[in-house]
């Protein structure tokens, strides 16, 4: 008799439902829904476990927002500030390297004084 092979989370076929962005402030990215207030990213695309996350995370700040327009306010204020994180994390990884780079070559530039024997400039 074989063995039932056992069902996987991302088998069920369930994908990202658009109304959760404005219901409980969660927009799709890259490995499941992620909260737009936390920025904590759920494993599974179900409705429970969104509106569960945002009812005990967040329903005591946000809950009080009623009417669709104050709604879409925060969450287009929300989006903002998620797009200026992620930007600001690549500005970080860019400017590490530059300063990587930069020492790299002062490194290789006294090298080559040192083995002309030119003097260094200050």
């Amino acid at each position: 008799m074989a063995s039932p092979e056992k069902r996987k989370a991302t088998d069920d076929g369930r994908c990202f439902n658009l109304d959760w962005e404005k219901d409980f402030f969660f927009v799709d990215s890259e490995n499941g829904p992620q909260c737009l207030v936390c920025r904590k990213k759920l494993t599974v695309y179900r409705k429970f476990n969104v509106r569960r996350h945002f009812e005990t995370h967040h329903a005591a700040s946000f809950g009080n927002l009623r009417s669709p327009a104050e709604r879409d306010a925060k969450l287009r204020e929300l989006k903002m500030a998620k797009e200026l994180e992620s930007t600001s994390e690549v500005c970080n990884y860019l400017l590490f390297w530059l300063k990587f780079l930069r020492l790299e070559v002062m490194k290789i530039r006294k090298q080559i004084i040192v083995g002309t024997g030119a003097k260094i400039p200050a």
